[in-house]
C-alpha cells in the first residue's frame, strides 16, 4: 500500500502543492526517535533501581558471583576445620605417644604457632573482601602447623629406625640381683616419714634398697656414665645417662667401678652399696628419670625374673671393695 501525499498550501499559487521532506529531515526525525527511545529506557532503568528496589543487570551478576564465591568460601572454612581438628589430634598423639615413646621432647605450643602472630600482612585483602584475609590468614597458619608437624613425624621415623637401640638402652631390670635375700625394699617412691628428723619429708624420688655393703650394682641399660663422685645428702653417687631421655641415679655407693665417661652396657657392675652421705644404714638409693623428671623405678623392671635369667645378662665384677666396717640399719 502507498504511502499517501502530504501537501502544503503555497500562498503565492494560490494552490495545494505536493510537500517534499529532504533525506536530511528523515534522518534528524529518526536520531530524536532514537535518543527519546534512549532516554525513556534509562529512565526506566533508574526508576525501576531507585523506586522499585530493583538491581541493575550488571549489579545482580555480580550479586551472584559473589554469593557464589562466598558459598565457596563457607565450604573452604568448613574444611579448614576439619582440618585443624585432624592436625590437632595428630598432635596431640605425636607429643603424648610417639614422642614420649621413643624419648623425644614434646614439640612446644609456641613453636606450633610460629610465625602466625605479628603484623597483619592480609589487610589489603580484606579491604577489597572483608573476610577474605581471615580466612586466607587461616590458611596459611594450617600449613605452617602442617610443616611442622611433618617434620616431627619424620624426626620421629628417623628414631624409630633405632628400636633395637633404645629398647637396649631402657633401664629394664633391677640394679641389683635379684637372688632371695640379697636385698630388701625399705622406702618406696613418693612422699613419707623423713628416716632422720621423723617428721613428714619431702616426696622420695626414687626407691631404697637395703643390702650388705659391697654388693655390685649393675647397670640397667646401656649409657654412659656422666658422674661419678661424692655429692651432698646422697655420698657416693653416680648417675647414667641412657639416651632418649632416660637417666638412672646411684646414691649411698662404697665405691664405684666406672668413671664419667665411660660407657656401659646392661649388666655391667658399675658401682658398690655402701652407706655413704646422709644414710641410717647400707642401702642402695636408686632413681629413674624420664626427660628430667622422677618416675617410680619399680614400673622398669620385674622382680618376678628368674634369677638365673638375671644372672644371664649380668656380669659379676672381678673384685669387690672392703666392706669390713659394720653397717647399720638404712636410712
Amino acid at each position: 500500500m502507498r504511502k499517501p501525499k502530504r501537501y502544503r498550501f503555497n500562498p503565492g499559487t494560490l494552490s495545494y502543492e505536493p510537500e517534499t521532506v529532504s533525506a536530511a529531515r528523515h534522518l534528524g526525525r529518526g536520531a530524536l526517535v532514537i535518543v527519546l527511545s534512549l532516554l525513556v529506557f534509562v529512565f526506566y532503568v533508574l526508576s525501576s533501581a531507585t523506586w522499585l528496589d530493583m538491581d541493575l543487570p550488571k549489579t545482580r551478576m555480580l550479586k551472584m558471583r559473589n554469593a557464589a564465591w562466598q558459598s565457596r568460601f563457607e565450604l573452604l572454612s568448613k574444611r579448614m576445620e576439619a582440618c585443624e581438628a585432624s592436625l590437632e589430634d595428630m598432635a596431640m598423639r605425636d607429643d603424648q605417644v610417639y614422642r614420649v615413646l621413643f624419648g623425644l621432647g614434646e614439640i612446644p605450643a609456641a613453636l606450633r604457632e610460629s610465625g602466625i602472630a605479628g603484623v597483619n600482612r592480609y589487610s589489603a585483602l580484606d579491604e577489597k573482601n572483608p573476610g577474605l584475609g581471615a580466612e586466607t590468614r587461616e590458611l596459611d597458619r594450617l600449613l605452617k602447623k602442617a610443616v611442622i608437624q611433618s617434620r616431627s613425624f619424620d624426626e620421629v621415623e628417623h628414631v624409630s629406625t633405632r628400636a633395637g637401640e633404645i629398647a637396649q638402652r631402657i633401664p629394664a631390670i633391677c640394679p641389683l640381683s635379684t637372688a632371695e635375700g640379697n636385698f630388701r625394699y625399705t622406702s618406696s617412691f613418693g612422699y613419707r616419714i623423713d628416716p632422720v628428723r621423723g617428721t613428714r619429708g619431702d616426696r622420695h624420688t626414687g626407691i631404697d634398697l637395703a643390702c650388705s655393703p659391697g654388693t655390685p650394682v649393675f647397670a640397667p641399660g646401656d649409657g654412659v656414665v656422666t658422674m661419678a663422685q661424692k655429692y651432698y645428702g646422697y655420698g657416693n653417687f653416680m648417675v647414667i645417662d641412657h639416651g632418649f631421655g632416660y637417666q638412672t641415679r646411684y646414691g649411698h655407693l662404697s665405691g664405684f667401678n666406672a668413671k664419667a665417661g665411660d660407657r656401659v652396657k646392661r649388666g655391667d657392675c658399675v658401682a658398690f652399696s655402701g652407706n655413704s652421705g646422709r644414710s641410717t644404714g647400707p642401702h642402695l638409693h636408686y632413681e629413674v628419670l624420664f626427660r628430667g623428671t622422677p618416675v617410680n623405678p619399680v614400673g622398669f623392671f620385674d622382680m618376678e625374673m628368674p634369677v638365673e635369667d638375671y644372672m644371664s645378662v649380668v656380669r659379676e665384677p672381678e673384685s669387690r671393695p672392703n666392706t669390713s666396717k659394720k653397717g647399720g640399719r638404712r636410712r
